[in-house]
């Protein structure tokens, strides 16, 4: 019998009893029919005006530290219904002058940078790309096509010197 996904056999969905592939088409598809009706709660229940999702990540801005920090247990609650639950280190109340870590990014009022650690797994990913042509193991059209993917979502961020310094240090 064919595999669902590279890797997977028909015993995969009994074995991952939590979350969805990342990076499926589907699973972003179905993020946004679970979480439906989730949107609707904070944006007509609790009268966020403010309120961005992607996928499964989602940020609300407001100018009321305390009413924002009031929101936590009742998007936890609201969660919790469909079997989700809010991250301990990522859900935090501050002030976006402070930044705010979105979808790998640190946003900011005026600008956007990525993240160190998108950066740093940037690097070890050129490093592999590099040796694994070295070794034959890939063809530079594959070297060409990842690095112009991460080139791409890149250059939403503020990153104009980083991904020119990147490209005049990347040895072949």
């Amino acid at each position: 019998m064919a595999a669902y996904f590279p890797g997977d056999d028909l015993f995969t969905p009994h074995e991952r009893r939590r979350g969805l592939p990342i990076g499926n088409l589907t699973s972003q598809f179905f993020a946004n029919a679970y979480l439906n009706p989730f949107d609707h709660f904070v944006k007509e229940e609790l009268g966020c005006r403010f309120y961005i999702r992607y996928c499964d990540d989602f940020v609300i801005f407001g100018s009321d530290k305390r009413a924002l920090a009031a929101l936590v247990p009742e998007l936890a609650d609201r969660l919790s219904a469909l079997r989700l639950r809010l991250h301990e280190r990522k859900c935090q109340v501050r002030r976006v002058d402070e930044g705010v870590d979105f979808l790998g990014d640190r946003i900011w009022p005026t600008h956007r940078r990525l993240r160190r650690e998108s950066v740093l797994r940037f690097k070890r990913r050129r490093r592999h790309l590099r040796d694994a042509r070295r070794a034959g193991q890939t063809d530079l059209a594959h070297v060409r096509a990842s690095l112009a993917s991460w080139s791409g979502h890149a250059g939403h961020a503020d990153t104009w010197r980083l991904r020119e310094q990147l490209a005049q240090t990347f040895v072949w």
